[in-house]
C-alpha cells in the first residue's frame, strides 16, 4: 500500500510539473512572424528571456508553456528577424543629421541659398559643413566652383561634401586654411579639379579631399557621442537592429564600449577599422574582438582601391564614355592589397575593400585570390564593397573564391539618370547585376551606404524588387533628353522598361534575405541572428504590412511598428 501511495503521488508530481509554465521575459502573440528559417516557418507567438528567443509555436502553445509580466499583442502585424544594413558611416551618419543637407538641392544655386542661411546665423571664421550635393541633379551636370560658395559665406570656410563622399566642393576660405595654390601637387589617388588658368576650382577627389579636411576641426568625444546616439536611434526607427559600420578608429571603439556599459546602444554593431594605421596596429595581431553581449564586433579592416563613378574616381578598364582621357583612380596597388589581407585572415579577421569599377573589382579579386592561395583559411569571408561594375569573365569568380559581393540597391537607382553616360549600355550589362551573382552563387548583403544614402531599409527594398524610383522611373523617363548627356534616341529602350535593366531584380525573398540572413551570414553570425528560431538573439522587426506579398506600388507604404533588439524595444510607432 505504500509503495503504491508512493508511486501515485511521484506521477501526480511529475503529471503537475508537466503543465508548469516558465517565466519568461516577453511573448509576442498574435503575429505573423516569418522566421526565415529553412523551413519558412511562420509562428503566432514567440517566447524571449535573457534576450534570446526561447520558443516559437502557435499563440496557444506559447501561452501553455509560458508566462510573463509583458505580453504583446501584434494584433496581427507582420514580424521578420531585424533589419541589418550591410554597409554604414554611424558618425558620418550622426553629423549628417546636424548639417546642411544638400540632397534636395537642384542646382548650385539652392545650395549657396542654404549656405548663406548658415552663415548668418554663426561667427565669422565658423567652418559651414554641409552634405549630399550631386551635379548629376542638375541642367549644367559640371562641376561647381568656389566663386558661388565666396559670395554666399565671404566670412565662413565652407565644407560641401558630395553625396558619395567621394569629392568636397569648398569656398576660397576653405582654400586659404589649407594652403591650396595653383601649385599644390595632387596626391597620389586624388586629383585637384582646375579652371583653365590653372586655379583650383574648389572641387577635390578622392585622396585630396584630405588636402583640406586636415585644417578642419573633428568634433570632440562629447559631440561624437550625440552624433552617434543621433543617428543610432533614427536607425532603430527604421527596423535596424545591426549596422555594419565601414571605417571606425580607435576613438569610436571607446565611445561605442562606453555606450554599451550604460546601456545606451540601441543597435548592434559590427564594425571595420579605417584602413591601415594606428587603430589597425591595435588590433591586427589578435582575432576578432566582442563586446557587450555582441553589440560590438571588431570584424577587420576596411580599404579603398578605386573612387566613386558620379566623381569620374571609379577605375575602370576601358576610358569613361563622357571623358575618354579618364580611367579613374585606383588607392591602393595590388600588392599592397594582398600583403595586408594575408595579414588580417592569418589572424582570423576579415577584409572588405572599396570596389566600384571593372578595373577596381579585378583588383582586388586578384588580390583576394594570391592570399588565400598563401593563407588557405578554412571560412574567409572576404568581401568586396558596392561591386557595381564587373567584368563579365569576374562575375563567377565571386562565388569561386568565396568573395561576398556586398551591395546597396539604392545606388542603382540613384545612378541609373546618369550611368548609362559615364559606362555605355555594353558594361551596364554587368553593372549593379545583383540577380547575375545571385544566380552563379553568390550571397549579397545589403546596405545603403548612409550617409551616402538614406538608411531607410523599406526604400531599399523597393529598389531591390523594382529597379525603379519613388515615382517609378524609369518607364517614359528615358524620352526626357534634359537628362542624358547622350542621344536617348539611341538607348534600348527595353533596359528601362518594368525597371531599369529589370533582369537584374531580387525576388521578394531574396531581397529579404538580403538585409537579413545574408547580412548576418556576412559577419560570421548566422548561428546567433538573421532568422526567428529559439537560441537566437530576440532581434525583430514588425512591419504594419506583409513584405512579401503586398503589391509592388504599396511597398513604400510600410510603417516601422516595432523595433526589438536583445528582446528590448528599441523604437515604437505612436
Amino acid at each position: 500500500m505504500k509503495n503504491y501511495f508512493y508511486i501515485f503521488a511521484i506521477s501526480l508530481i511529475f503529471f503537475s510539473c508537466s503543465f508548469t509554465t516558465k517565466d519568461v521575459d516577453m511573448i509576442l502573440k498574435n503575429g505573423n512572424i516569418y522566421s526565415l528559417d529553412k523551413d519558412n516557418n511562420v509562428y503566432e507567438a514567440i517566447a524571449i528571456k535573457n534576450g534570446k528567443i526561447v520558443d516559437c509555436g502557435t499563440n496557444e502553445e506559447i501561452l501553455k508553456k509560458y508566462k510573463s509580466n509583458n505580453i504583446i499583442d501584434l494584433e496581427g502585424k507582420y514580424a521578420y528577424p531585424g533589419f541589418i544594413d550591410s554597409h554604414g558611416h554611424l558618425l558620418g551618419y550622426g553629423i549628417s543629421l546636424s548639417i546642411i543637407d544638400c540632397s534636395e538641392a537642384k542646382s548650385p544655386e539652392e545650395i549657396a541659398k542654404l549656405v548663406s542661411d548658415k552663415a548668418k546665423k554663426i561667427k565669422p571664421g565658423e567652418w559651414i559643413v554641409g552634405r549630399g550635393w550631386d551635379q548629376n541633379k542638375w541642367k549644367a551636370k559640371e562641376f561647381p566652383t568656389h566663386h558661388i560658395l565666396d559670395k554666399a559665406a565671404p566670412n565662413n570656410p565652407v565644407f560641401l561634401i558630395r553625396t558619395d563622399g567621394h569629392a568636397i566642393w569648398v569656398n576660397i576660405n576653405a582654400m586659404i586654411e589649407a594652403g591650396i595654390t595653383p601649385e599644390t601637387k595632387e596626391p597620389e589617388g586624388g586629383k585637384i579639379i582646375k579652371l583653365k588658368d590653372g586655379e583650383p576650382s574648389g572641387i577635390f577627389i578622392d585622396a585630396a579631399m584630405n588636402l583640406i579636411e586636415r585644417v578642419r576641426k573633428n568634433l570632440t568625444p562629447e559631440q561624437k557621442e550625440e552624433a552617434i546616439l543621433l543617428a543610432c536611434n533614427k536607425l532603430a526607427s527604421m527596423g535596424i537592429t545591426e549596422i555594419h559600420d565601414m571605417g571606425v578608429d580607435e576613438e569610436l571603439i571607446q565611445i561605442y564600449k562606453k555606450l554599451i556599459d550604460e546601456n545606451k546602444l540601441p543597435i548592434r554593431i559590427y564594425a571595420f577599422i579605417d584602413g591601415v594605421g594606428k587603430t589597425w596596429d591595435i588590433y591586427k595581431n589578435g582575432s576578432k574582438q566582442k563586446y557587450g553581449n555582441d553589440f560590438l564586433t571588431i570584424a577587420g579592416i576596411k580599404l579603398y582601391i578605386d573612387g566613386a563613378l558620379g566623381s569620374r574616381g571609379a577605375a575602370l578598364i576601358e576610358p569613361y564614355n563622357d571623358d575618354k582621357e579618364n580611367r579613374g583612380l585606383t588607392l591602393m596597388s595590388e600588392a599592397d592589397l594582398q600583403k595586408i589581407t594575408e595579414e588580417a585572415l592569418k589572424n582570423d579577421l576579415q577584409v572588405a575593400v572599396h570596389a566600384i569599377g571593372d578595373r577596381g573589382n579585378n583588383i582586388v579579386l586578384n588580390a583576394y585570390e594570391k592570399a588565400l592561395k598563401i593563407v588557405n583559411p578554412k571560412d574567409h569571408r572576404l568581401r568586396i564593397e558596392h561591386a557595381q561594375i564587373l567584368h563579365q569573365d569576374d562575375i563567377k569568380r565571386f562565388s569561386l573564391l568565396k568573395i561576398i559581393p556586398s551591395m546597396q540597391p539604392i545606388h542603382a537607382i540613384s545612378d541609373m539618370y546618369w550611368a548609362e553616360s559615364r559606362l555605355g549600355s555594353k558594361r551596364l550589362k554587368y553593372a549593379y547585376a545583383w540577380k547575375t551573382l545571385i544566380d552563379n552563387g553568390s550571397i549579397i548583403p545589403g546596405g545603403s551606404d548612409f550617409p551616402v544614402e538614406s538608411p531607410d531599409i523599406i526604400n531599399n527594398y523597393y529598389a531591390a524588387v523594382t529597379r525603379k524610383d519613388k515615382q517609378g522611373k524609369p518607364e517614359s523617363w528615358y524620352k526626357d533628353k534634359q537628362l542624358f548627356n547622350y542621344d536617348p534616341n539611341d538607348i534600348d529602350t527595353t533596359n528601362y522598361t518594368n525597371g531599369w535593366y529589370s533582369k537584374e531584380k531580387m525576388s521578394r525573398e531574396e531581397a529579404l534575405k538580403s538585409f537579413t540572413i545574408w547580412g548576418s551570414y556576412a559577419a560570421f553570425q548566422e548561428k546567433i541572428k538573421g532568422t526567428i528560431e529559439k537560441d537566437k538573439y530576440a532581434d525583430i522587426v514588425v512591419l504594419s504590412d506583409n513584405i512579401l506579398e503586398i503589391p509592388e506600388e504599396k511597398i513604400l507604404d510600410i510603417k516601422i511598428i516595432k523595433t526589438f533588439v536583445n528582446g528590448k524595444i528599441t523604437f515604437e510607432k505612436r
